[in-house]
């Protein structure tokens, strides 16, 4: 199963990226 530290890796990349 996926690990939260991708989850909120993701969020902080999309932020980012926004």
């Amino acid at each position: 199963m996926d690990t939260p530290s991708r989850y909120w890796l993701n969020s902080l990349s999309s932020r980012n990226n926004s």
